[in-house]
């Protein structure tokens, strides 16, 4: 089973709000070098077999969240209001009322 790569895109963005580029540049590096799945771009059409998603929450909640993973509700809340559409062929980040 696969997951669609725009939910990577999704974490990667709210990451990168959040932390900076440069701690999901260093991450991302650690996580590649223990699957090399994570070495390839994954784009929003990029099939993700689930098991390496499940590794990339894993390991980011470990990094960014000093292993808590009650930070998955949060990380999901997040990524709830980061959801995507295609309007005249760009991207555009819609937020949800919280």
């Amino acid at each position: 089973m696969n997951v669609k790569g725009i939910i990577y895109m999704t974490g990667k963005n709210a990451i990168v709000e959040v932390f900076g580029l440069e701690p999901w540049n260093s991450f991302m590096v650690k996580l590649a070098a223990k699957d090399k799945f994570f070495s390839n771009p994954i784009m929003s059409i990029t099939p993700v077999p689930l098991d390496k998603f499940i590794l990339f929450l894993d390991e980011l909640v470990k990094e960014f969240f000093n292993k808590d993973m009650m930070q998955y509700v949060t990380f999901g809340k997040v990524a709830a209001q980061l959801i995507w559409s295609s309007k005249n062929g760009h991207l555009v980040k819609l937020h949800l009322p919280t």
